[in-house]
C-alpha cells in the first residue's frame, strides 16, 4: 500500500549524483516501511496474541519490508507509475498463489510449482514459518539471505538502468543553471 499513497517521483529530487538520486528516494520510502512492519509486528503479537519471540520477528519483518520496498521501487520507478503498480499486483497475485502460504505449492498447477522458487514471498513465507515455531536458525539465515539478494538485486538494477538518465538530467540542471 506504501506505494499507492507516496509518489515516488514527489521524494526529494535534484539529486547530486545517480547514488544519491537512487539512495534519498529508496531511504525516505524505507523509513516508511519500518514503521509499518513494526507496527504489523505489534499488532500480530499484542492485538491478535500470536505467540512469537519479538526481536527477532520484528528485525525479519523490518527486512521483509526493506526487500519489497526496494522490489516496488524498482518497479515503479522503471516502468513508471501506472505500469510499475500493474506489474506489482501481478506479481502480487503470483506470489500468493505460489508461495505455500495458504495452500500446499506441491499440490498447485506446474506453473506455480516452477514459479514457486523464483519469488520472494516463497522465502518470506518460509522465514516466518521457522520464527514462529522457534525453527533451524539456518533456514531463517537462509532465507533472510535470498531477501537480501532480491532487495539488493532491485536496488542495483535500478541504479544501472537508470544511471544514464539522471546523469543526463544532472547535467541539464547545471547548464541550465
Amino acid at each position: 500500500m506504501l506505494f499507492f499513497v507516496i509518489d515516488v517521483r514527489r521524494v526529494p529530487e535534484r539529486p547530486h549524483g545517480p547514488l544519491s538520486y537512487v539512495g534519498s528516494k529508496y531511504l525516505a520510502l524505507a523509513s516508511v516501511s519500518v514503521c509499518q512492519s513494526l507496527v504489523s509486528v505489534l499488532v500480530l503479537h499484542t492485538g491478535l496474541g500470536i505467540p512469537t519471540v519479538v526481536p527477532p520477528i520484528a528485525m525479519y519483518a523490518v527486512a521483509v519490508g526493506l526487500v519489497f520496498t526496494a522490489i516496488l521501487f524498482m518497479l515503479i520507478a522503471m516502468l513508471g507509475s501506472d505500469t510499475g503498480r500493474f506489474v506489482a499486483v501481478l506479481i502480487l497475485m503470483l506470489q500468493l498463489t505460489s508461495s505455500s502460504g495458504s495452500y500446499p505449492v506441491g499440490l498447485e498447477p506446474g506453473f506455480f510449482r516452477f514459479i514457486h522458487p523464483y519469488l520472494p514471498m516463497t522465502y518470506v513465507v518460509e522465514g516466518l514459518r521457522q520464527l514462529i515455531s522457534i525453527g533451524e536458525g539456518t533456514a531463517i539465515v537462509r532465507t533472510a539471505a535470498v531477501l537480501a539478494a532480491f532487495g539488493i538485486g532491485a536496488i542495483l538494477l535500478l541504479y544501472a538502468v537508470k544511471r544514464r538518465r539522471i546523469m543526463a538530467e544532472i547535467k541539464l540542471a547545471e547548464g541550465a543553471a
